[in-house]
């Protein structure tokens, strides 16, 4: 049995029941269905428990059944389409080549964005180079420094001497700039 029967064999079982069952002017009115679970009932995606509540309540219920059996038929129904009118007036607010232009201005945009990433890109790839660039330069400067300072020194008693200390302080001023 395919589903579609499935689905009309349960459906005439519940109409079955419904009309042996309908309630009297004296039986007690209970609320109507959440729609959630009428819509998962007719999807056919309920659990056990809410199918059942649903069943009983349709069997009991006339607005509710009303309402299955019309969305049924909606379901069960061709497909609907727009009107030809609307479609018409839907194609003339759209003007003939329209699209192409704002399918090209919006590639133009990325393509403008595009561009000023790769540049910024490129100029922290370049600001990057000169720093690395720049630190090596230091460091050669500060191990001849170094060298010049260990080779001129001298210790007596614990004390440090650097001969000629003034002319070290003014070249490492020179090389460094104003410090």
């Amino acid at each position: 049995m395919s589903d579609a029967e499935r689905q009309d064999e349960q459906d005439r079982e519940l109409w079955r029941r419904a009309s042996a069952q309908r309630p009297g002017p004296s039986a007690p009115v209970e609320p109507c269905l959440d729609p959630l679970d009428l819509a998962s009932y007719v999807d056919a995606r309920a659990d056990q428990v809410t199918r059942d509540r649903v069943e009983t309540h349709l069997a009991r219920c006339q607005t509710c059944l009303d309402a299955l059996a019309d969305v049924r038929a909606l379901l069960d129904g061709p497909a609907m389409l727009a009107p030809g009118r609307v479609i018409e007036r839907a194609k003339a607010l759209v003007a003939p080549g329209r699209l192409d232009v704002s399918v090209r201005r919006r590639a133009g945009g990325i393509w403008r964005v595009a561009q000023w990433a790769a540049a910024a890109v490129a100029a922290i790839a370049v600001s990057y180079a000169g720093f690395q660039a720049g630190q090596a330069t230091w460091h050669e400067q500060e191990a001849r420094t170094a060298l010049v300072a260990r080779e001129a020194s001298f210790s007596l008693g614990g004390d440090e001497w650097v001969i000629g200390a003034d002319n070290l302080l003014e070249m490492v001023q020179d090389q460094e700039g104003s410090r």
